[in-house]
């Protein structure tokens, strides 16, 4: 089931970005749009663990399936990357800073609505 609940948004994200955004742009657009389907990835599982009650789970799993997307674009345009160690900390973390207000969000409101022990 975990490996469902991440590796089937991770694959949508992919599909999104290689198969519909496809339309030749500048390059500062590129590398927004690979970060918003590594950020979309991450946050597909966040939302899905956090519907089903899983805080815990979902703050591990949602980086997972971000990191997961990052890295495949990021291999992807390995070849035309002058210093490929630049863009491996920019394509890993740019994606993670974008979905840590998710984080902090899901935080608040699982603290809010935590339900109090019935006696």
């Amino acid at each position: 089931m975990t490996v469902v609940t991440v590796m089937t948004p991770v694959v949508a994200a992919l599909a999104v970005r290689w198969l519909v955004l496809v339309e030749p742009v500048e390059p500062v657009k590129a590398l927004e749009r690979d970060f918003w389907a590594a950020m979309g990835a991450g946050s597909t599982v966040l939302l899905v663990l956090l519907a089903r009650r899983r805080l815990v789970p979902a703050l591990m799993l949602a980086p997972i399936a971000t990191l997961l997307v990052s890295a495949a674009i990021w291999l992807r345009y390995l070849s035309i990357w002058p210093d490929i160690w630049a863009a491996a900390g920019t394509y890993l973390a740019g994606p993670l800073a974008m979905l840590a207000p998710a984080f902090l969000l899901a935080a608040l409101l699982e603290a809010i609505t935590e339900r109090s022990p019935q006696p």
